[in-house]
């Protein structure tokens, strides 16, 4: 009731113009600059500058103070002027969707980019009903989502009643513009920031979170990891572990030889420095796959996770090597062959109808600008 209350309060500031260069933006629920918004807010301030106002709103404004030597506004996400920009913005861009206390106006533009690529698994669906009402709100107030995928696309057509063709942009994921260019400042700068030998290779382990979960669901030996790496790919390896948000283990098995990246907010820069990946179900290895970084599925809990959640696309059909055990995980990591894993990525990609080409950010902007 509480939030209806607000909303309804906040529909004062109906009384103020929209401004239709204004663009607000908001990540991970106001918590960071990353993803899909980042990268959309750095393409529109490379070639729409001088044409739009763009803002940040984050729960701790201070920590993002640097954006404003780019030329961005930030706010507090509840700040009366964060509000005010919200309110007032021909655009708001998210990644998880605009929040469920703000009134939302039939000349907004509200695009909702997701946070996931590809089409693995599937949304949580166990939510409360105050849960499920927000979401609704949210799918019915989008004006366009991003797609990645014909298959994602269309598993989302078939799920969500709001959904139709018109409201779907098949452009890809902007944050993965970045693995069709060329930028060799990225791994120097994530090494740096980590503390990594510039000579030094990297695992990054980034499993996913549960709706339920043990810290055993995230345990894995660092070392005999590290040794398989090695073997099979020469050079020096290091452990990078980068958790979920909403995942927080106590601890990982090999504590002491890990590199914790949890703090390293852009996840793509991340899979950019590195040169295996491991996970469990997490979407990140559509991004990887983009640039056939090898990439390893580690998934001791499978069975307990088809039945909680299941996936869209069959575990079976991913070009991943899969394992559910450790001597099955060191076992594909020494055997990888990496020109049928090429080839079955390359499958993959058709399987799905992927959308992405490095021009996702300039599809996004071109559609905003025939929305003014």
């Amino acid at each position: 009731m509480g939030r209806l209350i607000l909303q309804q309060i906040l529909k004062i500031f109906w009384l103020l113009p929209i401004k239709r260069n204004r663009v607000v933006f908001r990540s991970t629920q106001g918590t960071k600059y990353n993803c899909n918004p980042k990268y959309i807010c750095e393409y529109l301030l490379a070639h729409y500058a001088d044409k739009l106002e763009i803002a940040w709103i984050f729960d701790n404004p201070d920590t993002f103070g640097f954006l404003e030597k780019k030329g961005i506004k930030v706010f507090a996400q509840k700040s009366v002027r964060g509000l005010v920009y919200i309110i007032t913005a021909k655009f708001m861009i998210d990644n998880y969707g605009v929040q469920s206390y703000i009134p939302v106006r039939k000349e907004q533009v509200i695009i909702n980019t997701w946070h996931g690529g590809g089409s693995y698994k599937k949304p949580y669906i166990n939510h409360t009903k105050r849960h499920k009402k927000y979401i609704e709100k949210m799918e019915r107030e989008t004006t366009v989502f991003l797609s990645s995928c014909q298959r994602f696309t269309d598993c989302n057509l078939k799920r969500v009643k709001e959904m139709s063709p018109q409201k779907i942009l098949e452009s890809g994921m902007p944050r993965n513009d970045l693995f069709f260019h060329e930028r060799n400042d990225i791994e120097s700068r994530v090494k740096e920031k980590l503390g990594i030998p510039i000579e030094k290779r990297m695992v990054l382990y980034a499993p996913t979170f549960r709706d339920e979960a043990s810290d055993e669901n995230y345990q894995i030996d660092v070392e005999k990891v590290l040794t398989s790496c090695e073997k099979r790919f020469d050079g020096e390896f290091v452990f990078v572990v980068r958790y979920h948000r909403f995942a927080h283990p106590e601890k990982t098995a090999g504590d002491k030889l890990v590199i914790n990246a949890n703090e390293y907010d852009d996840m793509q820069e991340l899979i950019y420095a590195s040169d295996v990946v491991i996970t469990d179900y997490s979407s990140l290895i559509w991004d990887a796959s983009l640039v056939y970084k090898p990439c390893f599925i580690y998934a001791t809990d499978l069975p307990k996770y088809l039945s909680d959640r299941n996936f869209y696309t069959p575990i079976s059909e991913w070009p991943f090597p899969l394992a559910e055990n450790l001597d099955v995980l060191l076992s594909n990591i020494e055997q990888f062959d990496e020109k049928i894993y090429r080839e079955n990525v390359d499958r993959h990609h058709k399987d799905l109808g992927s959308f992405e080409n490095g021009t996702a950010g300039k599809q996004v902007a071109e559609y905003m600008l025939s929305q003014l």
